[in-house]
């Protein structure tokens, strides 16, 4: 479109008003931003964060380097670096202008203040796959066990069934786009069972046994 033209204006305006600037991931830097927001509320450096978070912002945060703090990683390096260093004034560019004495005011407040990360209250947990049977008990000790011929006969429940039917459902309905953006965390069975595989997914259950 030409720049003359009065509707590239119109347009470069409605850029200009709708679209913030922000230096990096922007999920890492609105986690900055929020801590750097709570230090400027507090009028001091918090004693302990807990920052909690969708699934999804968890899953793209956790791997990413935080811009400016010497290439730390994740949620907690992002509630640290905004908290210590963070300029809220600047919003999504937060910590865009930190300093070398800053960047190891960050990894001592790491290494000295509580920065924990829970996912927010109401995810669904589904269990997917085929039926439960007895096979598969004892697994994780059989496959430690020194064995001879007779364990064909005698240990022979403790090797888990495959159920390739099953299997293939699962991995086509993985390939789904539209299922796999709602997916949030994934885990598969252990030996542990339901317990375990829950429990590894989140910070603590509870069970209604009724």
């Amino acid at each position: 479109m030409n720049q003359t033209d009065q509707r590239y204006h119109h347009f470069v305006q409605i850029l200009r008003e709708e679209l913030v600037p922000a230096m990096g991931c922007t999920e890492p830097i609105a986690i900055a931003y929020g801590a750097a927001k709570a230090r400027e509320v507090l009028g001091r450096l918090p004693e302990k964060i807990l920052v909690e978070a969708s699934g999804n912002i968890i899953k793209n945060v956790k791997s990413v380097v935080v811009p400016n703090t010497g290439g730390l990683k994740g949620i907690e390096a992002s509630a640290a670096a905004g908290a210590v260093a963070g300029d809220a004034g600047k919003i999504l560019e937060v910590i865009s202008q930190v300093t070398d004495a800053q960047k190891e005011a960050i990894k001592a407040y790491l290494a000295s203040h509580e920065v924990r990360v829970a996912p927010a209250p109401g995810d669904v947990v589904i269990l997917l796959g085929g039926r439960t049977g007895r096979d598969g008990i004892g697994g994780a000790t059989g496959s430690s066990k020194s064995h001879n011929k007779k364990s064909l006969t005698t240990m022979a429940s403790e090797v888990q069934k495959g159920n390739a039917p099953e299997e293939r459902k699962l991995q086509r309905l993985f390939r789904r786009s539209e299922v796999t953006r709602m997916i949030k965390r994934c885990n598969d069975f252990g030996a542990g069972g339901v317990s375990v595989a829950i429990g590894e997914l989140a910070d603590g259950l509870t069970i209604d046994l009724d």
